[in-house]
C-alpha cells in the first residue's frame, strides 16, 4: 500500500530493489516513522543510515526520507539444551551470538516436569548479564492421582535484541517443594544480523 505522502523510487522489474520515499512533517520522530512502516519501533537505525543521518533525534519537516526495503533474514538462529542440574533449572544454550552480530530473538520456549514448582525461567546474555524472566505455566496433571509429578511449560514470541559476542543460559528463580528433579529444556529461535550503526 502507497501512501498519499509516498512515493515509490526505482523499478520492480525482475526483483529490482524498490524503495518508498516519505516526507517528514512537524511532530515526526524516526522511530514513529519506523514503526507506521516496518510495525517495529526498533528498526529507526535503517532509515537513519539509508538517509545519511548522524543524529537520528533531528529531521526536519519537509525532509524527504527512502524508506529501504527490510532486509531478507537468511542467518537463522536456533538453539536448545536439556537442564543439566548444575543447579536449580540451569541449560548453557550450546550456540552462541558470534562478535559483531545481533540476535533478535523470536521466540523463547521451556518445558519441565517434577513434582516441584520452579520459579520462572531467567534468560542471561553474558558477559552483559541482561535478564529476561519467563513465567510456567501448568500444563497437565498425570492421570495417576498417585503420582506427584506435574507438567510446565511456556512458549513466549519475542522481539529481544542481544548483541555478540554473548552466550545464553537458563536458569529458575528458585523452587518451592519436591524432592524430584526437574527434567526438562529450553529452546529459542530468531535471526542473526549485522550490528547496527547506533545503538
Amino acid at each position: 500500500m502507497i501512501c498519499p505522502d509516498e512515493e515509490v523510487v526505482g523499478n520492480n522489474q525482475r526483483g529490482a530493489a524498490v524503495a518508498r520515499t516519505y516526507t517528514v512533517v512537524t511532530g515526526d520522530t524516526l522511530s514513529e516513522i519506523a514503526q507506521r512502516f516496518y510495525a517495529s519501533a526498533s528498526v529507526f537505525p535503517m532509515i537513519a543510515a539509508a538517509n545519511g543521518i548522524t543524529n537520528p533525534d533531528i529531521i526536519a519537516d519537509g525532509q524527504v526520507l527512502v524508506l529501504p526495503d527490510l532486509p531478507r533474514h537468511t542467518d537463522v538462529f536456533v538453539s536448545g539444551g536439556h537442564m543439566d542440574h548444575t543447579s536449580i533449572g540451569h541449560c548453557l544454550l550450546p550456540d552462541r551470538v558470534p562478535s559483531g552480530r545481533r540476535l533478535v530473538l523470536e521466540t523463547v520456549t521451556g518445558a519441565y516436569s517434577s513434582d516441584a514448582v520452579l520459579g520462572a525461567a531467567i534468560l542471561t546474555a553474558q558477559p552483559v548479564r541482561v535478564q529476561y524472566a519467563f513465567p510456567w505455566v501448568q500444563c497437565g496433571t498425570p492421570g495417576n492421582p498417585a503420582l506427584r509429578t506435574r507438567f510446565y511449560g511456556f512458549n513466549h514470541f519475542v522481539h529481544i535484541y542481544i548483541d555478540g559476542p554473548a552466550e545464553l543460559q537458563f536458569d529458575a528463580a528458585g523452587a518451592a517443594g519436591g524432592s524430584e528433579q526437574p527434567e526438562g529444556f529450553y529452546a529459542v529461535s530468531g535471526y542473526l544480523e549485522g550490528l547496527p550503526l547506533y545503538s
